[in-house]
């Protein structure tokens, strides 16, 4: 016999569980061609010939205050390292959201609605577009599609310059806008080149307001012209510092980098001294880059205060990661979230998910609502600590899904949004045990859930609104990653999560991506878990049937009425309202989704029998109750 013959033997078999598995999952048409073109793979990896684009851009923005307007010039260097000849360019001009008749899944304030982005001028690789030329280009819904004379071959290049300006909404202030007359956070403000990759081809899915985004990794150098006395933050490393910010304020801020305290950039008596930074002529030009990033945002105000710490990680380029706030002093609840953004981070770098926090600049600005970007995020005040901590925290997350790992929002936002919610609540519990986010999560599922707004997940999410949207995005994938982590425990969980964050960082996974990884570092066929959770209209509804009670046994079946597999948590009782606690997790539910019994020791005199906790969902709670007769 063959030496080698056992281990060939092992392989071959290995290799076949692992196309078992794979076999589980259905994969959409368009995605199941991606796995056979070979740029993705049935182990989770991305395929031998995975591919994707990428721009450069260089952008001078100027904020016009009392105008309320931005205006904005950009030469755009876009890579094309597809296969394929591209005999068109989709760019998306996200401020046609405000045009007339555009459709929105937002509300609209009619003191919003503008002509949407004015074009002032356009060329193409070095060719200049005349605007009534409608043969070289078209406008719909929120994209811009510019007609090349000769298709962008495979390995080529497009340079596009064009130059926009557009009104910043003040009133329906959807993820940016003008917020007073001295504070404006800018998000999705220039003309960005849709992504082209493997599975869809030209991402053409319009912004209505609802769903997010999905961005190639670019790199960028912006310059923002604003009055002098407003400062600015934004995405990246700004490159001007020694021109913009007075000596005083980049001492602080190298003090910062190596505290781990928080240092009061500009204070309340700065402000009341009549703080201004350097500049001439009233103006002030702030320069920042980024390099290998999915987005590029700012916000800018007069007259806010600014805060920083710092957080030392290991295994990243840099030594420190820098932490900020810049808010307005009448939001209260700001002066503590510099400290609570530290707290949150150390947590995801150190604890979970583990990952180091991939960017060396964070800032949360006060501007409102809650959104993240890269390095930025832009927040309204909050009522309590614990609302601003969780705020703070949610919107850091997303530095890990989407930010990290390149997620298409708009059709799969539970690969980002669910995560954003499980990952603080390690640091929400330790800060404020009283505010338990798994408990406002639980209830926030069980009150969609098992109507006509629980849509299965592996509906795009693009199709979703309103309720629906929420759930799917939030809730429901937030519960499905959290007690899939209950019954795999940490160690597997955590091993599975990092191999996926591993091979699809800095580029675009899908949902398959996910669970062909999960069950190929496992080893593990988790069909009966992925199927009820992501790819049906099961629900959380367990009840408690048939208890008999011994001297020193209780036994009893739960009826899992709704399908999902859900973590059964006991309590019995004695007449004096003692009681012994017993807790079996999710895998319960592996040989047989409807039906278990439980056998649980008595050391008291058992009066009732009670299943559930106020983490774990259940849409009917009358049926969790026994009363021994």
């Amino acid at each position: 016999m063959n030496k080698h013959f056992p281990f060939v033997l092992l392989l071959i078999v290995l290799f076949a569980t692992l196309d078992i598995f794979a076999q589980n999952i259905p994969l959409p048409r368009d995605v199941s061609a991606a796995y056979g073109k070979g740029t993705r793979s049935r182990d989770g990896k991305p395929g031998d010939k995975y591919w994707q684009n990428k721009s450069e851009y260089r952008i001078e923005a100027k904020l016009l205050v009392p105008e309320k307007t931005l205006q904005g010039k950009a030469l755009i260097k876009y890579y094309n390292n597809s296969p394929d000849s591209l005999s068109e360019i989709v760019l998306r001009l996200y401020q046609d959201f405000f045009a007339k008749g555009s459709q929105r899944n937002f509300s609209v304030s009619p003191l919003d609605i503008t002509d949407g982005v004015k074009l002032i001028g356009l060329a193409l690789n070095g060719e200049k577009i005349s605007l009534e030329n409608k043969s070289r280009y078209s406008r719909y819904d929120t994209h811009l599609t510019l007609y090349p004379e000769q298709a962008v071959k495979p390995g080529g290049t497009a340079e596009i310059e064009i130059e926009w300006s557009f009104l910043i909404p003040s009133v329906s202030q959807v993820r940016m806008g003008s917020y007073d007359s001295t504070t404006f956070f800018l998000g999705q403000w220039y003309p960005q080149i849709a992504v082209y990759d493997d599975v869809f081809g030209w991402d053409k899915l319009a912004y209505t307001g609802e769903t997010e985004f999905y961005n190639d990794f670019n790199d960028y150098e912006v310059s923002i012209d604003v009055p002098s006395d407003f400062g600015v933050w934004a995405t990246g490393e700004q490159q001007n510092a020694d021109d913009v910010l007075p000596g005083e304020l980049i001492s602080k801020l190298e003090t910062a980098l190596i505290s781990d305290t928080v240092v009061n950039i500009i204070d309340t008596t700065m402000l009341k001294n009549g703080f201004s930074f350097k500049g001439s002529a009233g103006r002030t030009t702030w320069i920042f880059k980024a390099q290998y990033v999915p987005d590029f945002a700012f916000g800018t105000a007069k007259n806010y205060l600014w805060d920083a710490t710092s957080l030392k990680l290991t295994g990243r380029k840099f030594d420190r990661l820098l932490i900020s706030a810049a808010y307005n002093p009448k939001s209260k609840d700001f002066y503590e979230v510099a400290y609570f953004s530290r707290f949150a981070i150390d947590k995801f770098s150190h604890s979970f998910p583990g990952v180091a926090f991939p960017y060396p600049y964070i800032t949360v600005f006060n501007g409102g609502g809650g959104m993240e970007y890269p390095m930025l995020v832009n927040n309204g005040s909050n009522s309590t600590r614990a609302g601003a901590a969780g705020l703070a925290a949610h919107e850091i997350a997303h530095t890990y899904f989407p930010f990290y790992m390149g997620i298409n929002e708009k059709r799969f936002a539970w690969m980002d949004e669910g995560w954003a919610v499980l990952f603080p609540f390690e640091s929400q519990l330790e800060l404020f045990p009283e505010s338990d986010p798994r408990i406002r999560n639980s209830k926030l599922f069980a009150t969609v859930a098992g109507t006509e707004f629980d849509v299965p997940l592996n509906i795009s999410t693009y199709h979703a609104r309103g309720a629906a949207y929420r759930n799917a995005a939030y809730n429901r994938p937030a519960s499905a990653y959290y007690y899939l982590r209950d019954f795999l425990g940490r160690e597997k969980f955590d091993a599975a999560l990092h191999e996926f964050i591993s091979r699809w960082n800095g580029k675009h996974p899908l949902p398959s991506d996910f669970f062909f990884t999960f069950e190929n570092i496992l080893g593990e066929n988790l069909w009966w878990y992925w199927q009820p959770w992501f790819f049906s209209n099961a629900y959380p509804d367990l009840a408690l049937e048939n208890v008999r009670v011994s001297d020193s046994k209780v036994k009893f079946d739960v009826i899992n009425t709704g399908k999902l597999p859900l973590p059964v948590s006991v309590k019995i009782y004695d007449k004096e309202n003692k009681s012994e606690s017993f807790y079996f997790t999710a895998d319960i539910w592996k040989g047989n989704t409807e039906r278990t019994q439980i056998e649980v020791p008595a050391t008291l005199k058992v009066e009732s029998v009670m299943i559930g906790e106020a983490y774990i969902p259940d849409i009917n709670l009358n049926n969790n109750f026994y009363q021994i007769k």
